[in-house]
């Protein structure tokens, strides 16, 4: 298995089928998941468009509304040759996600993202009891295929001056 940036029709066949028998969201995801730093709370998502396809025909499936191939089709081809990291990350610094950039390394080499959406999450705000607060931020980066879908890569996320690193393990995902 590994991330095929334009699916076929049988691969699309088979999204859609996961997509509509996948009850619990971590079921779902699993294996697409990434973690960033140590907190279970830090991390994201890898959107390829096999999963973009599942997860559209998840959506259809909780709606019992019906989900047709050439749906599927219309939803790869729009992602086609593009990947979406899509996660959270949590800082102790209010803003930080202003700033906030993500990028894939790959064989030494940088791939910078297409599009950046980065907003604070007020629902997610973390406090001990001495008052000391984190501050979640929701981000979504769009790749365009400048890498090797087969092989693994690291990512890196950037904000304030600090950085995080985080495995996408591409040879491993649909």
């Amino acid at each position: 298995m590994a991330y095929n940036p334009a699916p076929s029709d049988a691969e699309l066949l088979a999204a859609m089928k996961f997509g509509q028998e996948a009850r619990k969201y971590e079921d779902f995801i699993r294996g697409h998941r990434f973690p960033i730093g140590d907190k279970p709370w830090d991390g994201g998502v890898i959107f390829t468009p096999w999963l973009s396809v599942a997860s559209a025909a998840r959506e259809a499936a909780q709606k019992y509304r019906p989900f047709t191939l050439a749906e599927a089709r219309r939803i790869a081809e729009k992602s086609r040759n593009s990947l979406m990291l899509v996660g959270s990350v949590y800082h102790t610094q209010r803003g930080f996600w202003r700033d906030l950039h993500v990028v894939i390394l790959q064989d030494e080499k940088i791939h910078q993202p297409a599009e950046v959406k980065a907003d604070v999450a007020l629902s997610g705000i973390r406090c001990d009891q001495y008052g000391s607060c984190e501050y979640p931020a929701g981000f979504s980066v769009t790749f365009r295929r400048t890498f090797s879908p087969w092989k693994d890569a690291t990512g890196i996320i950037t904000w304030s001056g600090e950085e995080r690193r985080f495995p996408l393990p591409l040879s491993k995902i649909r």
